[in-house]
């Protein structure tokens, strides 16, 4: 393999951490915003319509190119960390109805 290609894999690794350590932030803030029983006791519907809006938000952010908490960026690094709390409680809840957890 070649130099370039291995610089273009650790660039494309480093930006998904890059991305990836964004989101955890983020899910760590709701966390401490709402309490993570909050974000537990979520339902699937609940998540679902936070997602609807955010979505709505990033494209807000997009159209009127806005900045901070209210950018493009951001709003999407919300919808991603909402996603991931929704999974998270349906593994959970799978888990639980299983009973492994």
């Amino acid at each position: 393999m070649k130099s370039e290609e291995y610089e273009k894999i650790f660039a494309n690794a480093f930006i998904w951490q890059k991305v990836a350590n964004k989101v955890n932030k983020e899910i760590s803030y709701q966390n401490a915003k709402w309490g993570v029983d909050h974000v537990r006791s979520q339902t699937v519907e609940g998540h679902l319509l936070v997602l609807r809006k955010k979505l709505q938000d990033a494209e807000d952010g997009w159209m009127k190119n806005l900045s901070g908490r209210n950018s493009v960026e951001s709003e999407l690094i919300q919808v991603v960390a909402v996603a991931m709390q929704a999974l998270v409680n349906i593994e959970i809840k799978r888990l639980n109805k299983d009973g492994a957890a």
